[in-house]
């Protein structure tokens, strides 16, 4: 069973895994379509042994996707606010005035860039919003 598992693991849930902190804030109905395709890999690997899909999941030692989708975002938010991932930390944390260094000597000096950070449905839906 632990072959198994691991297969699983490797060739499906890494596809399913796959860029999630992009796609988190999915609909209950979308998220749910993608649990049941671990809950169908979870009852033909146990075979007659499964009982429930908590059962299965405690069983082969995995978590929800939702969970796992979940702690990808917040480790991406914690990324993003230590500036490991530098473009997006004004982006998303909301960071107005940055000083352009572009290395030429001109006249003005440093350029300052103004990033206008919306305040719409869209914006505060994007990513992992939620997590900030």
């Amino acid at each position: 069973m632990n072959d198994l598992v691991r297969i699983y693991c490797t060739l499906i849930r890494s596809v399913l895994e796959y860029a999630s902190p992009l796609w988190s804030s999915l609909t209950v109905y979308l998220s749910n379509h993608i649990e049941s395709i671990q809950k169908r890999a979870l009852r033909i690997i146990l075979g007659a042994n499964y009982i429930s899909h908590r059962d299965a999941l405690i069983r082969s030692g995995l978590e929800t996707l939702i969970y796992c989708r979940d702690m990808a975002c917040i480790r991406f938010i914690k990324k993003v606010r230590t500036g490991q991932i530098e473009p997006l930390y004004s982006a998303i944390i909301g960071t107005n005035n940055t000083e352009v260094n572009h290395g030429y000597g001109l006249r003005s000096g440093g350029v300052k860039a103004y990033r206008h950070v919306p305040n719409t449905k869209r914006f505060s839906e994007f990513v992992t919003s939620k997590y900030l």
